[in-house]
């Protein structure tokens, strides 16, 4: 999920200040913060601007997440071949998140210069 919600807090914007700098109705940037509508790129940019945060900070905070997670599940010194293994392919997993984010990211870009 995005996390407009979190960068708008950090930066002490209001849901009002927010959609009032924007120009989105203030229903709709709630309905993106929670993830209820798809956010076209162009507002998505004009959001990032206006929380000076790049797109992809918006959205890599949550891959951060899943890769912190298996981390501190396991920590840095796995003893087991078995728990390395599943560190990998939680790894990978995300690095697969990540670039499927990036294409689609890359689809809606083009999409909007047409």
């Amino acid at each position: 999920m995005l996390k407009i919600k979190e960068y708008r807090k950090l930066r002490g914007f209001t849901q009002q200040e927010l959609s009032e700098l924007s120009g989105i109705k203030k229903r709709t940037l709630i309905n993106y913060e929670n993830g209820d509508s798809d956010i076209p790129f162009s507002k998505l940019q004009k959001i990032a601007n206006i929380l000076e945060v790049s797109i992809q900070e918006l959205y890599l905070d949550s891959t951060t997440e899943m890769v912190n997670d298996p981390l501190q599940k396991y920590g840095a010194d796995c003893k087991s071949c078995d728990e390395k293994i599943e560190l990998i392919k939680a790894l990978q997993k995300t690095i697969t998140s990540q670039e499927a984010l990036i294409e689609m990211l890359k689809k809606q870009g083009k999409g909007q210069s047409s």
